[in-house]
Parts: structure tokens; sequence; C-alpha cells
């Protein structure tokens, strides 16, 4: 019982390791696009995945972003060198989060 009480916080552990590249970028500019925020962060390096969410009636950005770097290492330069950075006159709030779930449903605490 104790092997197996281990071994579910081991495989939480490393779920939580390997997917730490999640990005969340906060205070952004309504004027901001995906192109600018995809050429910003691939500073930092390469790019798995860009999300910005967008006002449905505006057209415009809500102010925040998703940003999936390829690596670990990339996600902890990014956060690094932009976190608190001045982009369009707006000082930028970069920080890691946990992975999506899989199983709609699921909260963040299963994984």
């Amino acid at each position: 019982m104790i092997t197996m009480v281990i071994s579910a916080t081991t495989r939480r552990f490393e779920n939580i390791m390997i997917n730490r590249s999640r990005l969340h970028v906060g205070d952004l500019a309504p004027t901001v696009t995906e192109a600018e925020l995809y050429d910003l962060f691939a500073q930092a390096g390469e790019i798995e995945a860009l999300s910005l969410v967008i006002d449905a009636r505006t057209g415009r950005s809500r102010g925040f972003a998703f940003v999936e770097m390829r690596t670990a290492e990339g996600a902890a330069a990014a956060i690094k060198q932009f976190n608190g950075y001045l982009f369009h006159s707006r000082m930028l709030m970069v920080y890691s989060v946990p992975p999506r779930s899989t199983k709609r449903g699921e909260s963040r605490s299963q994984i």
C-alpha cells in the first residue's frame, strides 16, 4: 500500500516537472497581436504553442496569453527575461502554470 502512494506521488511530481514549459503572460495591452508576442518570446527559446486570449465582442486582446515553450529551460529563460519587461507601455507578468487537464472536468490537482 505504501509503495502505491509513493508511486502516485512520484508520477504526479514527474508530470509537473515535465510540463514546466507552459507560461501565463499577463497585463498585455489590448493592442498586442499574436505575431508580436511570438516574436518577443522567440528571443528566449523555441515556442511550442501560443494562445492570445481575444475578446469575442471587440476582437482585441483580453490582456493575457499562454505561451508554451519547447523546453523547461526556454520557459525559465522567458520568465527571467520578460517578467517585469515593458512591452506596449505595460509591465508584463510572466510565470509558469500547471499543464491543462487532458480530460474535460478534471481539476488541476488531479494531475
